[in-house]
């Protein structure tokens, strides 16, 4: 028979139940703050690798010729522009097809994003 006069208040063990339900809760909010920053880190250095593929691919003048040439840009990415030919044609140009890929490194994963543009060039 259980008495009938229970002092007021939690038990030690109802008091250790809500503090690992607490925990729990905050745990997933930490989780869903650090993915939060992630994505917005990637996001942020997507744009960036936009950036540097369109200024390249802005630089893209007459004399491109087919091939590949890559480096690196200073601030952590890489890039790999590849340049290759498509049709010749007897007016003396060349339509040339111009990828550019910017590489970069967040976490151990490897990230990039890519450009890609035609273009005409004087035949060579």
């Amino acid at each position: 028979q259980m008495p009938r006069n229970r002092p007021a208040g939690f038990t030690l063990f109802e008091a250790a139940i809500a503090l690992a339900i607490a925990a729990l809760v905050l745990a997933v909010f930490f989780e869903a703050a650090a993915t939060g920053i992630a994505a917005v880190d990637t996001a942020g250095r997507t744009a960036i690798a936009l950036a540097h593929a369109r200024s390249h691919i802005a630089a893209i003048g007459p004399i491109a010729r087919p091939g590949v040439t890559e480096g690196d840009t200073g601030d952590g990415f890489h890039w790999r522009e590849t340049t290759t030919r498509i049709a010749a044609h007897d007016s003396g140009l060349t339509l040339l097809d111009t990828s550019v890929d910017i590489i970069w490194q967040r976490a151990g994963r490897p990230h990039a994003v890519r450009l890609t543009t035609r273009h005409l060039a004087p035949n060579r």
